[in-house]
């Protein structure tokens, strides 16, 4: 039986989501041996997206069957205020598998997918935005320019805008420091240094607006509008991690007609599984562990602030009060009138 009434249905208001949501996919397994500086990555990545992220968005980490360590170092990252939604799985669903979930869960209208290893720069958003707002059908922009072609050439989406007189099409030679970025990201690959070292991208640009973008992208870090994401869905889902997997979100998005472009420059860093000397750099120059200390001290300093002057006093007096007997029991027996009350109120 239920008796009384659910306070919340006294007037509380729905929380009202960001237009931007991040989705976040985590997986570690256990904490030592190839994902021993994993946690430590993932708390850096979150960093940089608080610091490099314009304000007003929700983040969502998707654990993807963590060891228990893991996943209570994330709960207590939640309840400090690094993240919004946090969903904990005890089954590894494959990435394919969260983004099927996820996807179509998320009630932002601008989504952001990540791989839990990337680094987020400023500017990141902003240039992604403009990208996705410039160019039309696009389904998915990457903040990184796009070296590795997952459709090996034969995308066909591109083509709408070869004969759009709006458009025009040009190749551009990527600067070497992107090249050896990428490849060290990668694991610095010799043969992959010689292989995108005087690599030529193919840029679109919008005449009217001047707004280049690099034809491409890639699945491990991407933005782009809920209603052209979940056209893609239900992804196959039949490994952990698994190329083949990840392609399909390329592949059927040109099936589509959606355009995948990418910025010119690589506004998000994949950091891998080591904390090595440039992302070490990176984290000093942003200076990260001054943001971690500050934003959690900064968010008890808020949740504090909100009680306002009144409302302390009103508390003190009744914490005073209760310490003398007799008016410990006139407090209880009001609190209990006014739920009696409450508790009619149909």
């Amino acid at each position: 039986m239920r008796k009384g009434q659910n306070p919340a249905k006294m007037g509380a208001q729905a929380y009202q989501p960001s237009q931007l949501g991040i989705l976040i996919l985590v997986y570690i397994p256990i904490k030592s041996g190839y994902f021993v500086d994993s946690l430590k990555i993932l708390k850096y990545q979150l960093a940089s997206i608080h610091k490099n992220t314009p304000e007003g968005f929700n983040l969502l980490v998707f654990d993807n069957g963590s060891c228990r360590e893991v996943k209570d170092d994330l709960y207590k990252l939640q309840t400090d205020g690094w993240i919004d939604w946090l969903t904990l799985s005890r089954q590894n669903l494959g990435k394919a598998g969260v983004l099927n979930w996820a996807l179509r869960g998320m009630p932002n209208e601008i989504i952001c997918y990540s791989d839990g290893d990337v680094y987020f720069r400023p500017g990141w958003y902003e240039s992604s935005l403009k990208i996705l707002k410039q160019f039309p059908e696009i389904g998915m922009v990457t903040s990184q320019p796009c070296f590795y072609d997952s459709l090996r050439g034969q995308g066909c989406a591109h083509f709408a805008l070869r004969s759009h007189q709006d458009f025009e099409f040009s190749t551009q030679i990527a600067d070497a420091w992107i090249a050896e970025e990428y490849v060290r990201s990668v694991g610095n690959k010799s043969d992959l240094m010689v292989r995108y070292s005087n690599h030529a991208w193919e840029v679109v640009c919008n005449k009217a607006t001047g707004v280049k973008a690099v034809i491409g992208s890639s699945p491990f870090q991407f933005l782009g509008y809920k209603h052209e994401l979940e056209k893609i869905l239900p992804l196959p889902s039949k490994h952990g991690l698994n190329k083949d997997d990840d392609a399909q979100i390329t592949v059927r998005m040109d099936k589509l007609g959606l355009l995948q472009l990418s910025t010119l420059e690589p506004y998000v860093y994949h950091m891998g599984n080591e904390v090595d000397e440039t992302t070490v750099e990176e984290i000093q120059r942003d200076r990260l562990d001054d943001v971690l200390n500050y934003s959690l001290t900064r968010s008890a300093d808020t949740n504090n602030n909100q009680i306002s002057r009144a409302k302390r006093m009103f508390f003190w007096l009744f914490h005073q009060m209760a310490k003398v007997p007799f008016l410990k029991l006139l407090v209880q027996r009001f609190y209990n009138l006014l739920y009696e009350y409450y508790a009619q109120v149909k």
